[in-house]
């Protein structure tokens, strides 16, 4: 269902727009869609529309947040200047909420599983690192501030259900993860993302890797 509301909204806008020139070319009215702030709608409809079809997420979240307040401001609500005073406080603040409450907005995962994970914590800070797992992998912490690091487990025996917890800002992590494992990802995306490039397995009761990442301004791509 989500994926018809594009064209839904799209469709129905198109339809209004044409309506609304028609009667006013016959003289029933004057229509017009260039009305004060109208711009900002280029910035309300794609956050809210992302928002419905993909779950909250805190860079659509902020961009909606936004795009109401310039709205506002150009139909003379607020005042432009003391907005943007506010604006780069608030997204610090949303910011800080999204890491406090990580574990309340991040997307759903299978809860029947009971993850276990490993004690060892990784930075990688304005520099470029690489670690190679070699024998069995527990789990671990990477962190990726300014710079980026790529954690190599192809090699690495998996036996047990595991969590990542992986933290890229203002940088870049690759996971490879080996064969035979499914792979659950948990983000909180705040200008940034995470993509899960890792093949699927047909494997019974494979073990389980869940990433569980906080992307801000970086990313964290699963191969």
């Amino acid at each position: 269902m989500r994926n018809k509301i594009w064209p839904l909204f799209w469709g129905l806008f198109f339809i209004v727009i044409g309506f609304g020139y028609g009667l006013d070319a016959l003289g029933f009215w004057h229509f017009t869609i260039f009305f004060r702030g109208w711009w900002t709608f280029f910035i309300i409809v794609p956050s809210l529309i992302s928002l419905i079809k993909k779950g909250y997420n805190t860079g659509d979240f902020i961009a909606l947040l936004i795009g109401i307040i310039l709205f506002l401001s150009a139909r003379g609500v607020f005042n432009i200047r003391v907005i943007g005073d506010l604006i780069f406080p608030g997204i610090l603040i949303i910011i800080g909420l999204s890491i406090l409450f990580n574990d309340v907005i991040k997307k759903k995962i299978n809860k029947h599983i009971s993850y276990k994970g490993g004690v060892d914590e990784e930075y990688s800070i304005f520099a470029s690192n690489r670690q190679n797992i070699q024998g069995v992998y527990l789990g671990s912490t990477i962190n990726a501030i300014f710079g980026a690091y790529t954690l190599d487990l192809r090699n690495a025996v998996i036996e047990q259900d595991i969590m990542i917890k992986a933290t890229a800002v203002f940088g870049g992590i690759v996971i490879y993860v080996p064969e035979g494992v499914i792979v659950q990802t948990s983000t909180v995306p705040i200008f940034g993302g995470a993509t899960n490039k890792a093949k699927a397995t047909n494997v019974v009761n494979a073990p389980t890797i869940l990433i569980n990442s906080l992307c801000m301004f970086g990313g964290v791509e699963i191969r």
